[in-house]
């Protein structure tokens, strides 16, 4: 039985709904009560790691930090040649930010994920096959994606630190 149009509408008032809480509460992972500041590395900064990670995990995405302060969750195809698909956007903030800054584009893909992992559907892009990469950066992540290794790998950093590649 297919979904009838009020169905589709209630489904996504109900994901509407879910993203605005997860936005809420990322919003109050702030140093101030003005704005968002969460700056790189600060205790809010990690505090919303944490947070994510969680979250990542709950929707049985599998979940590393690397050095650089980058969550990744990944949810990995059937097929390990398979193309994979990297979404997201940076978790900090600058002083007194926008609640959306950033976080929008690691909340909203979170949402479509955990929605998609609770169907037991496929995204069903052609050969993607569902390797997905969810990816919360540092705000100047220094580093590209591999895509024939499915690696992100680093490069010096122009200030004189040098980060990890995750595996």
């Amino acid at each position: 039985m297919s979904a009838t149009p009020t169905d589709t509408k209630r489904d996504d008032l109900r994901l509407g709904r879910r993203a605005m809480a997860l936005l809420s509460r990322a919003a109050q992972f702030s140093a101030t009560e003005r704005g968002v500041t969460r700056l790189y590395l600060s205790p809010e900064h990690r505090a919303i790691m944490t947070w994510l990670m969680g979250l990542m995990s709950d929707i049985g995405l599998s979940v590393e930090l690397d050095p650089a302060g980058s969550v990744v969750g990944r949810l990995a195809s059937d097929q390990p040649d398979a193309p994979t698909l990297i979404i997201g956007s940076h978790q900090d903030s600058v002083k007194e930010g926008g609640a959306y800054d950033g976080i929008l584009g690691v909340i909203l893909p979170l949402v479509c994920l955990e929605t998609l992992v609770q169907r037991g559907q496929k995204l069903g892009i052609k050969k993607v096959d569902d390797g997905i990469w969810l990816v919360s950066f540092m705000h100047h992540d220094l580093g590209y994606i591999d895509l024939e290794q499915k690696t992100l790998q680093t490069i010096d950093n122009p200030f004189g630190t040098r980060v990890s590649p995750m595996s």
